[in-house]
């Protein structure tokens, strides 16, 4: 805040100075005293505020002229200026005005009306100070937000009620390779930025309907450098002073390696189900090729027998012939019949044989299971028949639960095939039954015998696809609900689960497939997962694995995101 501005007196007249001087001391000014325009014109040049009381004529600078060069030439001094003049004629009072003199005062001037006119230049200098305090607090404030602004390393882009750049930040221009002063003030669409400006206008119109935010979408765009990257974009209105039209601020990031992270996560998360599995998948294998090779031996040792007595069939055959077979023969034959056991053999062969055929089946589905599971074919989204998913998943994993649970599923036969990435739909499957089977374990004697109930059941709802896997596992605690889904949370114990299971889960079913993941727990008694998938493959986003990897050159997914609805849950 300033103080009391300095008082600068300019007048030839010697007795008409020293008396303004001692008058204004008196008074509790900081006065100068000069007698000639020269010399006042050097005093104030020095001050930052400053009153001045000027004689209208004076030798050298005439108190007109002084007006005119203070103007003209001290810009960076703010001076209120009162001419003194012994004449009030209105042309004269104009030309003062017009000199640059603030206000005036006639010869001889009355003391109180001195005062007082001064004092309403002190109040004018106080506010032009306070009000240059005001802007140099709000032009400090913007220069700290523009710092920031630049600073952020997310992309902000600013947009008018009419389409126009008002923002361009740093990042912004380092990603797409526009400097500010390139796009500001130019329509968005006739910026060159290489992004999927159909999905940003289509944005753009959402947010503008709906006057909030947009939900956080992925789309492909190209950076300065020409290769491709995937941008995480959401768009936020910005309301106008008369509340009619609105901006927009979008706000986004280059997301690429984080996809490239995501897809390692999810890829670094199956194997660890599969490795988790290949045991039991081995015992599975082992149990049916075992009793293949029993039998297959068995056979074996059958076929010894038979071909010994085959041998002497022949003989009796060849002697028939020559009329020459013997009591002997005929009692080598008999001896080998009994040795052979016809009579077991046509008993246990057909069934041996019916047995092998079986446990070979029965590799071939797991095998085939095995293979659904793992190798779903294509990388992208396509027509998957659910049930069969479903129950291929669960053959896989009937290691993890038959000791503990009765699986039992209830398939809606008409529920028409959905569009999903069919890898993905399994491995979050796995994850759940694998889950629930934990859930189920910590609640039952499994040594005494004593299992649980898993149960998967499927449902079309109109344009939904419906899966709920219910268990009669250990429910979920009321502290525990909102992590679930969180990256690493469990509540397993080392070793037995990394936390990743329905974290994936949840991306895959809400991010890729534009789905819902919600469920419905009571502690003590168990937890059901609903899983909802969109039938129609518009309503999705798809984004594969094929897409994240390439990511790393650029590569990224169109993404229309579904609002999901999410309660967060289960046995993690």
């Amino acid at each position: 805040m300033m103080t009391t501005p300095h008082l600068v007196i300019a007048d030839d007249d010697e007795v008409v100075l020293h008396l303004l001087e001692i008058r204004l001391r008196k008074a509790g000014y900081q006065v100068t005293a000069c007698n000639n325009g020269d010399d006042a014109l050097v005093t104030i040049a020095a001050e930052k505020f400053a009153i001045l009381l000027a004689d209208w004529n004076m030798p050298g600078l005439t108190g007109i002229e002084l007006c005119e060069r203070i103007r003209a030439s001290l810009p960076q001094c703010t001076v209120y200026i009162i001419l003194l003049t012994g004449n009030d004629q209105p042309e004269q009072i104009a030309a003062g005005f017009a000199a640059g003199a603030d206000d005036y005062l006639v010869k001889p001037a009355n003391a109180v009306e001195l005062r007082a006119r001064i004092q309403v230049g002190v109040r004018i200098l106080h506010l032009i100070a306070e009000h240059a305090e005001h802007t140099a607090k709000v032009r400090r404030a913007h220069d700290r937000t523009e710092l920031l602004l630049t600073s952020i390393p997310s992309i902000l882009v600013g947009i008018d009620a009419h389409g126009r750049v008002i923002r361009w930040n740093q990042a912004a221009a380092e990603t797409f390779g526009c400097a500010a002063a390139d796009v500001l003030g130019r329509p968005i669409h006739d910026c060159r930025v290489h992004w999927e400006w159909d999905r940003v206008k289509s944005l753009l119109e959402k947010c503008r309907a709906a006057r909030r935010t947009t939900p956080r979408d992925e789309l492909r765009f190209q950076r300065a450098d020409g290769t491709d990257g995937c941008l995480g974009i959401s768009i936020t209105p910005v309301p106008w002073e008369d509340g009619a039209d609105i901006g927009f601020l979008i706000i986004a990031a280059d997301i690429s390696q984080r996809k490239i992270l995501q897809s390692q996560l999810a890829q670094s998360q199956k194997l660890e189900s599969m490795g988790q599995l290949a045991a039991g998948i081995a015992h599975e294998i082992n149990t049916p090729t075992q009793f293949v090779g029993d039998n297959t031996r068995f056979l074996q040792d059958a076929f010894g027998d038979l071909q010994s007595l085959l041998g002497k069939y022949r003989e009796l055959i060849e002697c028939s012939r020559s009329e020459s077979v013997t009591p002997e023969l005929l009692a080598e034959i008999e001896a080998s019949e009994q040795a052979a056991d016809l009579e077991y053999l046509a008993e246990e062969i057909p069934q041996a044989i019916t047995q092998s055929l079986e446990g070979v089946e029965r590799v071939t589905r797991i095998v085939r299971a095995m293979k659904d599971f793992s190798h779903p074919g294509s990388e992208g989204m396509e027509s998957v028949d659910l049930n069969k998913a479903i129950a291929s998943t669960v053959t896989v994993a009937r290691n993890e639960w038959k000791y503990v649970a009765e699986l039992i599923t209830d398939f809606d036969e008409s529920l028409p095939l959905v569009p999903c990435l069919a890898g993905e739909f399994n491995q979050v499957i796995l994850n759940i039954v694998i889950n629930a089977a934990h859930a189920i374990a910590d609640v039952v004697d499994a040594e005494a015998g004593e299992k649980g109930t898993i149960r998967i059941t499927t449902h079309h709802d109109g344009d939904w696809a419906e899966v709920r896997i219910t268990d009669s596992g250990t429910g979920i605690s009321e502290e525990h609900r909102v992590k679930v889904f969180d990256h690493f949370f469990t509540t397993k114990e080392v070793g037995k689960g990394t936390g990743q299971g329905l974290a994936i889960a949840y991306s895959v079913v809400t991010e890729k497939h534009g789905g819902t993941i919600t469920f419905e727990s009571e502690l003590g008694k168990g937890t059901t997962f609903i899983i909802r998938l969109p039938i129609e493959a518009q309503q999705a986003r798809v984004t594969t694995a094929e897409d994240d990897a390439a990511a790393e050159a650029g590569g990224a997914p169109p993404a229309d995101t579904a609002p999901a609805l999410v309660e967060q849950t289960d046995d993690a």
